[in-house]
């Protein structure tokens, strides 16, 4: 039973000083020779020494990945030089205070579920000198939209171009360009902004060009590749979101990549979760055999939802059962995707409950439905509505699920297995 948010207990949290600890570099350099000479028995010391140097850069980013799984089970040899290549990539980067910004953002965020911070880099060319006027046109489609320019930055402008924020409401906003391109040159935009996942972006220059987000157009050359300090600055936006009580998955894919001996900058990614995705490689393998270390990854519902719709087929089962045969195996029923999702929901720190619509029929259906920080109400099911919301009570659930009329029934997990015992 869901008994309110679990705080994610930490090697900070046990020894704060840790993260205001300042370690020379000759003090580096005696660990990391007496680490090399026997990784195994001195990982958990060496990646805690790279721990407190990463928090000498930022000491959010320590938090965050003192906060993953992988960590908190002990550092062994792969996570120690992991963390000691990140921190190498990370000594000389500088990091703003912005970062202090995050629980602001986060209450903006919790307006409206599934908030993003999109970069967008969006570049024109021409073969001859030609004048160009257009537009920019960015739209929120999620009905409560609650879109944030954080900035829009001209690339490659001369004096005489323009840029202006034509308009802005809650959903949209129309950035206005003009200017003049010499032969083969190139002009452009790098755009951040929030939004939800749901987001359209168009571009409408003169000869009538109307490219929307991906797009493989020869006319426009549109450049989202993210870079190192971006994927890290984003992985750490999502832990932030994600406050005390759920991990940020992309910072554990960029971690898993370090252990891998790969280059962050070897998959390009136009978002961190298109990075995520990438670097998770079909969520399969050996790191996804564990169940329990499954469902705790899957500590956002959009994780969840394709999770559970790339690997799991149906089969009646009739009794619930339990999520790790449902990982194993793959298949079950509509109870059995709940389960899983609630199971995930719940160690996920979410309120959450399974919700059965006619449940004496055999045409009931049973689904998972949680609450958004924001208090929403929100689904999770085996069906094409996957992951839906928001919803404003359970009658309005009913009516979106074809169930308007019938009985419904709130259970916990324990309760669904009392019930078919």
């Amino acid at each position: 039973m869901y008994s309110g948010p679990v705080k994610i207990e930490t090697l900070f949290d046990k020894s704060p000083a840790k993260l205001t600890e300042r370690i020379s570099d000759e003090q580096a350099n005696q660990l990391s020779e007496v680490y090399k000479s026997a990784k195994e028995a001195h990982s958990q010391q060496y990646g805690e020494m790279s721990l407190t140097r990463i928090a000498s850069k930022s000491v959010v980013l320590a938090q965050q990945l003192a906060k993953l799984p992988d960590l908190r089970d002990g550092i062994n040899p792969a996570e120690a030089d992991a963390l000691g290549s990140l921190y190498e990539r990370i000594k000389g980067m500088e990091f703003p205070n912005d970062f202090t910004l995050m629980p602001e953002n986060k209450r903006k965020a919790e307006k409206t579920p599934g908030m993003t911070t999109h970069h967008v880099r969006l570049r024109w060319r021409s073969q001859e000198q030609l004048p160009y006027h257009g537009t920019v046109k960015i739209e929120d489609m999620y009905v409560l939209g609650n879109l944030e320019m954080n900035s829009i930055v001209p690339i490659d402008f001369e004096a005489s171009d323009k840029v202006t924020l034509l308009n802005k409401t809650e959903r949209t906003a129309e950035i206005g360009i003009e200017g003049l391109l010499g032969k083969g040159d190139s002009d452009g935009l790098d755009l951040i902004f929030s939004s939800s996942n749901m987001t359209r972006l168009t571009i409408r220059l003169d000869a009538n060009y109307d490219v929307e987000i991906p797009s493989d157009a020869t006319n426009l050359e549109l450049d989202k590749t993210l870079d190192f300090q971006t994927i890290l600055d984003q992985a750490i936006e999502q832990g932030l979101k994600h406050g005390d009580f759920r991990y940020s998955p992309s910072l554990e894919a960029l971690m898993w990549h370090l252990m891998d001996n790969k280059d962050p900058g070897s998959i390009a990614s136009s978002s961190i979760k298109d990075f995520t995705m990438k670097v998770w490689d079909g969520m399969d393998g050996q790191r996804w055999s564990d169940p329990n270390q499954v469902i705790l990854r899957l500590n956002d519902p959009e994780l969840v939802a394709l999770y559970m719709s790339g690997h799991f087929g149906y089969r009646t089962t009739y009794k619930p059962q339990d999520f790790s045969t449902t990982i194993k195996t793959g298949i079950g029923d509509c109870k059995a995707y709940a389960i899983v999702a609630c199971e995930a929901m719940s160690r996920a720190s979410y309120d959450h409950f399974l919700f059965t619509m006619d449940p004496q029929s055999p045409r009931g259906h049973t689904i998972c439905v949680f609450r958004q920080d924001s208090g929403e109400l929100w689904t999770l099911d085996n069906t094409r509505h996957g992951l839906s919301g928001p919803y404003e009570s359970e009658s309005q659930i009913k009516r979106a699920f074809n169930y308007p009329n019938a009985m419904s029934l709130k259970e916990t997990l324990y309760q669904i297995f009392f019930r078919f015992r």
